[in-house]
């Protein structure tokens, strides 16, 4: 049919809708330009070019049917020449496809209106079929658990004799909590101790072997210079030491290394000055087994060897 009546080409687009076909593009033959044609599409192989048409119909499968088909299917009932008396005065192969269109949309709607409540008896059924199976699992589990309910007591008899021992041993070790508690209160402090040494030691440990290096050269080598010369020579060789694979300390003290702080006080009581130089001299002096060369011309020294070491008064100074 070159030029169908209109209801044909409506009953046709309906069934490019439902059937999912795309429409086509055709030209106008008014304006030149091209237009989207369900008429044309529906002249394709896959509808009236489909010699299965009518198996393809009654195959098809109306519950893949989309809200947003159905919407535009009626768009297109509404129009005015979309009516079964004019399809049936166009061609009974159009009437036949227009109960086809009408059959697919009742469907739809009643499919819409029943299907929450199938899907609801299904539930219902499933819900139904799962209880019953919980029940029969209950209800077994119930006797095995009488069974064991009637074990339990038996046993129970024979625990009550043993929560009076516990309780009697519970009330023996709250006591002697009591007591570690008053213990280990009064070694808090000590435990706070051995923390910050533990933690000194770690970070030193990596170090040592460059410090007391730094240190031997410090014993025996500069004990001559001022101590600002001295640091020059610690920095340059831990720099050295660092090279050579030797980690040091950043801060290299000498007093902190080989100094005894009780011991380095009474030093001080004994007339020893309290700068950094002359405490590292009194160390070198204690450390060395070398005899010492001491350049004192404020006699500083002196009176600190004479009180620190000669209790019996015998030591000669010679000057």
């Amino acid at each position: 049919m070159k030029k169908p009546p209109k209801v044909v080409k409506l009953v046709l687009q309906t069934v490019c809708m439902l059937l999912g076909v795309p429409p086509a593009e055709k030209k106008s033959k008014k304006t030149g330009k091209l237009k989207m044609s369900y008429w044309k599409a529906a002249q394709g192989k896959e509808v009236l070019g489909n010699p299965r048409l009518s198996e393809v119909l009654v195959e098809f499968d109306r519950n893949k049917v989309t809200p947003e088909i159905m919407m535009e299917v009626e768009d297109v009932l509404t129009h005015g020449n979309y009516s079964y008396e004019k399809a049936r005065t166009a061609s009974k192969a159009a009437t036949g496809i227009f109960k086809w269109v009408k059959a697919t949309r009742d469907y739809f709607y009643i499919f819409k209106e029943i299907q929450p409540r199938r899907d609801a008896v299904m539930l219902s059924q499933k819900q139904y079929e799962e209880k019953k199976k919980q029940l029969e699992e209950k209800t077994d589990k119930i006797s095995h658990l009488d069974t064991a309910l009637e074990g339990l007591k038996e046993h129970q008899k024979s625990k009550d004799d043993v929560i009076e021992e516990l309780r009697a041993e519970i009330q023996d070790c709250s006591i002697r909590k009591k007591r570690a508690d008053i213990l280990l209160k009064g070694l808090s402090a000590e435990k706070q101790k051995w923390i910050v040494c533990t933690r000194m030691l770690s970070s030193k440990y990596t170090t040592v072997t460059g410090d007391v290096l730094l240190s031997a050269g410090y014993i025996t080598l500069i004990g001559g210079f001022n101590q600002r010369y001295r640091n020059r020579l610690i920095q340059r060789w831990a720099k050295t030491l660092m090279e050579e694979g030797f980690e040091c300390s950043k801060e290299f003290v000498f007093t902190e290394l080989f100094g005894d702080s009780y011991k380095i006080r009474k030093w001080h009581l004994n007339k020893l000055p309290s700068d950094s130089m002359s405490v590292n001299n009194a160390l070198v002096v204690e450390k060395t087994k070398r005899f010492c060369l001491l350049i004192d011309p404020q006699m500083q020294g002196i009176t600190w060897l004479k009180n620190q070491y000669d209790d019996a008064g015998t030591l000669t100074v010679i000057k």
